[in-house]
């Protein structure tokens, strides 16, 4: 079966893969399976800020309606991709928050003095996919990275049949799209 790749222009709010490097401390894994992989990426832009810094040509992160904790981006293999080769996902999990939506717990003296965002009490956890968002509920934000890593591989890979134990760890998101493992 064939899954369609999600149009990134058309959806500003979308979590970037490979772009958590671009958050002070962001970490991000690759996790590989013969014909998909997924990266997750901790405190991923969203894909309007990324177009926004290319045109401004600055490395300054915009603000965004959107922040995630995490997210996980499910792509075909580019030698395994029968659209052809593309950086395109074709299934995203995340887990999402915005001021507008969700609790957030108080901030300090020292959290306001230092100017730290506020940490969100509850998240909620969103599937994208090449028609749009589909909302799978909220969940306490009480995710460790295994854990957020665990819930977002296994949510994202359910959707081409598979499960987390099909995917192994390939390494670090920091070795970019080019990873020679995911080729």
């Amino acid at each position: 079966m064939n899954h369609e790749l999600i149009p990134l222009v058309t959806m500003p709010t979308i979590p970037m893969s490979f772009s958590c490097q671009l958050r002070r401390g962001g970490t991000g894994w690759i996790y590989k399976h013969d014909v998909f992989y997924v990266v997750v990426d901790r405190e991923p832009i969203c894909a309007g800020q990324a177009m926004q810094m290319m045109m401004q040509r600055t490395k300054t992160i915009p603000p965004c309606a959107m922040n995630y904790l995490y997210a996980a981006s499910l792509f075909y293999r580019k030698s395994r991709n029968p659209h052809g080769p593309s950086a395109r996902p074709i299934y995203i999990a995340a887990l999402e928050h915005a001021v507008h939506s969700c609790e957030y717990e108080p901030q300090g003296v020292w959290s306001r003095f230092t100017g730290s965002a506020p940490s969100p009490k509850t998240v909620f956890l969103g599937l994208f996919h090449a028609t749009g968002r589909i909302n799978l509920g909220k969940r306490t934000n009480d995710f460790t990275d295994s854990s957020a890593c665990s819930l977002l591989l296994t949510t994202a890979a359910s959707k081409v049949g598979l499960g987390e134990s099909d995917f192994e760890l390939s390494g670090s998101a920091s070795q970019g799209p080019e990873c020679p493992s995911i080729q």
